[in-house]
């Protein structure tokens, strides 16, 4: 059994190495626009480096500290008077623009947040634009709750049986105290105590 496992896997091995990656190609935005996105994976973006040199603009995506690649950011690029001349998903951290002399504001958006910089685009030289980006997880949304009827009793926790009340506590709770309430922060110059949490 022990053999067939690993005939298996090597199998598998063989058949994913085998298999041709995504093509990367031009993709034309509009007239004189044209994009590649990828670098997913060192020979990615050694492909990268060598056919698509040629490009004005090289697009990263960055987590600021860390330095990690980040992919799926919309990229967004305008003349400087507001045209858009290109809006695509980065399908990996690299996005290689090839694109006329000019000015231009590059913006990339990633989970509800937006960077943009002004760019100057002139002659064939590879420029590298860079975002860097502080929060990359988006914010969980709040859970969806139906709202109550009026009169509707609150259901009870799953954990304990509604008709089962809860146990009373082996020790008794010692009564409130004459004391400001709690703020959940301590002011600036202040150690924290009790009375800041």
């Amino acid at each position: 059994m022990t053999t067939y496992r690993y005939l298996m896997f090597f199998a598998l091995a063989g058949m994913l190495a085998a298999a041709p990656l995504q093509a990367l190609e031009w993709r034309e935005a509009s007239p004189g626009v044209r994009y590649v996105s990828g670098g997913v994976g060192f020979e990615e973006r050694e492909e990268m480096k060598t056919r698509f040199a040629n490009a004005a603009l090289r697009i990263v995506n960055v987590v600021d500290h860390s330095g990690a690649y980040l992919a799926d950011a919309e990229i967004v690029i305008t003349s400087l008077s507001g045209v858009e001349l290109l809006s695509a998903t980065s399908d990996g951290p690299w996005f290689h623009v090839d694109l006329p002399a000019g000015e231009y504001r590059v913006s990339s958006r990633l989970n509800g947040a937006e960077q943009t910089r002004r760019i100057s685009v002139a002659g064939q030289r590879l420029q590298d634009v860079i975002f860097r980006w502080k929060q990359v997880m988006p914010d969980p949304e709040p859970p969806v709750v139906p709202p109550l009827r009026e009169g509707t009793p609150l259901p009870a926790p799953a954990s304990v049986p509604a008709s089962n009340p809860k146990p009373a506590p082996a020790h008794p709770v010692p009564p409130a105290q004459d004391k400001p309430p709690a703020s959940g922060f301590c002011p600036p110059g202040e150690e924290f105590s009790e009375e800041c949490l």
